[in-house]
């Protein structure tokens, strides 16, 4: 799984013109890669397969996991493509509803698939067991996301790793859309002026635009309650199939680190 989402890695890396990722430059910008990168992209995914063929082909899970993988690559693919046709459309026109159909190909499945391919070699066959899965991780998949989009816009690229490309891409994003929800229609032409344009003080203004709307302020309240309900849900539902909820815990301290 991990060398499925670098395949992903690689390609978004390069449809979003991102420069660096985890604080080293992204594949395809080093001088003795660039477009091959794409290709790069390719054998890995293969490599993937084969890896599956040769070490788990024994299994009677190979089925269900070569099933997972597929599902994983087309599902991820979809996302990039939704994400893709967003950017630089107008932005007055990006909804919710719209921004949650990313999220969920682009962040939900990344969180669920691995999961379930454990659930898989572990021998669960209880669907009530994957159901549980589906419903935290798809909450994680999907903070992820918002995430991801704060940390862009106003994260320290010396501690993310990545310097924030989104505004300039003109990208559906989750200060984008709550923006919108808030802004004054005065607002709305400074956003519609700026977004989508890599000039330097078309981003400022739009930064200075999220600040004036105390976005950073609505965001760390999502993620105290964001936090809270997902921890409520593991506790209710974790144990329950014999799962535990150090699965899900792990991820939880990972994401929310100043939480715990």
């Amino acid at each position: 799984m991990v060398l499925a989402i670098g395949m992903f890695n690689i390609v978004d890396d390069m449809m979003d013109g991102r420069i660096t990722r985890l604080g080293k430059s992204c594949w395809y910008k080093l001088p003795e890669v660039e477009t091959t990168a794409a290709n790069d992209g390719i054998l890995i995914e293969s490599g993937v397969y084969r890896i599956l063929q040769d070490h788990f082909r024994h299994l009677n899970c190979y089925k269900q996991l070569i099933n997972h993988f597929h599902d994983f690559v087309l599902i991820g693919a979809l996302g990039q493509y939704i994400d893709s046709k967003t950017m630089r459309k107008n932005v007055l026109t990006f909804t919710m509803k719209q921004y949650k159909a990313v999220a969920e190909y682009k962040a939900c499945y990344v969180f669920y698939h691995p999961i379930v391919a454990v659930l898989d070699l572990a021998g669960y066959t209880n669907p009530e067991a994957f159901s549980q899965a589906k419903a935290i991780l798809f909450e994680l998949g999907y903070f992820a996301q918002v995430q991801n989009d704060f940390i862009d816009c106003f994260g320290d690229p010396k501690l993310g790793g990545k310097i924030g490309t989104d505004i300039q891409e003109g990208k559906c994003t989750w200060l984008t859309v709550m923006c919108l929800q808030r802004a004054t229609a005065a607002q709305k032409e400074v956003l519609k002026e700026c977004y989508g344009k890599n000039d330097p003080e078309c981003i400022r203004q739009v930064k200075q635009l999220y600040e004036e709307l105390s976005l950073p302020k609505l965001y760390a309240t999502f993620e105290e309650d964001t936090y809270k309900n997902i921890r409520m849900l593991v506790e209710k539902t974790a144990e329950s199939n014999g799962i535990s909820a150090e699965v899900y815990l792990e991820i939880i301290r990972k994401l929310f680190r100043t939480k715990i």
